[in-house]
């Protein structure tokens, strides 16, 4: 039975620590310091959030590739499409002189501005 009475200590040191951390934090957040922290936190949080999603968007780039490379035969037949649509569609265009030049001027123009 002396357990039982050391188990009980007095009334008012019950949970001393837990009062004392309650009262900093609400005293903390009542403070402007949870405003000036999130504005500090912001602009590297926006940063982190950019990063983790082109992360995120890379995995799944990558995992596609793989999952289509692995199919039989796709690259093949995407070979075999990219030279149809040349064949019925680049061709002519280019064996027509003025489909051609009109090729060659905007080639030109899009070098141009890309040196600029």
């Amino acid at each position: 039975m002396a357990h039982d009475d050391q188990s009980q200590d007095a009334p008012g040191q019950d949970g001393g620590e837990w009062q004392m951390l309650t009262t900093k934090l609400a005293d903390w957040a009542a403070s402007d310091a949870p405003q000036t922290l999130w504005q500090q936190l912001q602009s590297p949080l926006k940063a982190l959030a950019v990063l983790l999603g082109a992360l995120f968007v890379l995995r799944l780039y990558a995992a596609m590739l793989g999952a289509l490379e692995g199919v039989p035969l796709l690259a093949g037949l995407l070979e075999l499409t990219a030279l149809v649509w040349i064949a019925r569609h680049g061709a002519p265009a280019l064996l027509r002189r003025e489909e051609r030049q009109t090729l060659i001027d905007q080639l030109s123009q899009r070098w141009q501005r890309l040196r600029q």
